[in-house]
């Protein structure tokens, strides 16, 4: 009779238990590396989108890559060859420590704040609150934000309350045409008040910081470019209505400009007599009032898209459960210091 191999192993009764047991092992080693990478992923791109199930994919795959590996390298000149499912628990059981390690280790701040968090960031920045500890990678840069809009806002109100306008309080009334000194000093308060918006026209520096912050935070790229898309979207939403506004404002203090330096030209064509301006020139008169009567329809449609713009940016800061005092923004109702 001839003998066995010195190296067979007579076969056990249970064989069957150990590999349906290394199976299931194998199944559950599996679930958990497919939980931890989901729960990542969640964690850092928030909403599940094909671009996070890439990122999944990757993460399951660099979980087993490393196990995958070191199994070859160890069984491979090995005798006798083990089992699969021997092999299959190994690797699986080491790709599950990996995703385990890999996810206590992930950064979970990624996803931005909630809408309750950015409005406490947004009173912090305005110097309204206390700092607090950051929650998120994101927690700065829109804290920072917050606290460049509210800086802007106080140093427009600043400069705007320093500018001397006392002539424009009567503006358009009779009496402030009554003689060059007094329409010159108007002017030059215009002059000075338009100045004035130009320089804060433009919230660009603004944004173009808080692209800067985003673009520094230790965050994937991808996640960084979806925040600066969200951002974006929002800014040219709202640069759009600022801008809008901006546009008919300039073109109000303009339009005044234009006005008072016309009946300054034509000084010598009218008196002011009992309160009202007489004219010697019906030409002149004519061309007066429709000079005038621009430089009011441009008042009231700067009035009109003030409030407009009021109502969205109100709307908006709501969402956030923020007042726009807390921004610093200027009052709704029109300022003393504008053309009345």
């Amino acid at each position: 009779m001839p003998l066995a191999p010195a190296h067979a192993r007579p076969p056990s009764k249970y064989s069957w238990a150990l590999r349906l047991g290394a199976w299931a092992l194998s199944v559950g080693c599996w679930y958990i590396i497919v939980m931890m990478s989901l729960l990542t992923t969640v964690r850092t791109y928030g909403p599940f989108t094909a671009e996070s199930a890439g990122y999944l994919v990757g993460t399951m795959l660099a979980s087993f890559l490393l196990p995958l590996i070191g199994a070859f390298v160890y069984y491979r000149k090995r005798t006798p060859r083990s089992p699969i499912h021997q092999k299959v628990l190994l690797v699986s059981a080491f790709a599950m420590g990996f995703s385990i390690l890999a996810s206590s280790g992930s950064d979970f701040s990624s996803i931005g704040p909630t809408k309750e968090r950015v409005g406490i960031l947004a009173k912090e920045g305005a110097g309204l609150l206390p700092v607090s500890q950051d929650h998120s990678v994101w927690d700065s840069p829109v804290r920072s934000s917050f606290a460049d809009v509210a800086d802007f806002s106080r140093r427009y109100r600043e400069e705007t309350s320093q500018l001397d306008q006392s002539a424009l309080g009567g503006l358009y009334s009779a009496e402030s045409f009554r003689d060059s000194k007094q329409m010159e000093k108007v002017l030059t308060q215009l002059h000075a008040l338009l100045a004035l918006e130009e320089k804060y026209a433009s919230l660009d520096p603004i944004f173009e910081r808080n692209r800067a912050r985003i673009r520094s935070v230790d965050a994937p790229d991808s996640a960084k470019d979806r925040v600066l898309a969200a951002v974006n979207s929002s800014a040219q939403k709202g640069l759009a209505n600022r801008s809008a506004l901006y546009a008919k404002e300039k073109a109000w203090i303009q339009s005044s400009i234009d006005l008072y330096e016309f009946t300054l030209a034509k000084r010598a064509s009218y008196a002011l007599r009992d309160g009202k301006l007489v004219f010697k020139d019906q030409t002149v008169m004519s061309e007066f009032n429709q000079r005038l009567k621009d430089a009011l329809g441009r008042k009231a449609d700067t009035l009109q898209a003030k409030e407009d713009f009021d109502k969205l940016q109100k709307e908006g800061l709501r969402e956030f459960n923020l007042q726009p005092s807390d921004m610093g923004f200027p009052p709704e109702t029109p300022p003393a210091n504008k053309p009345k």
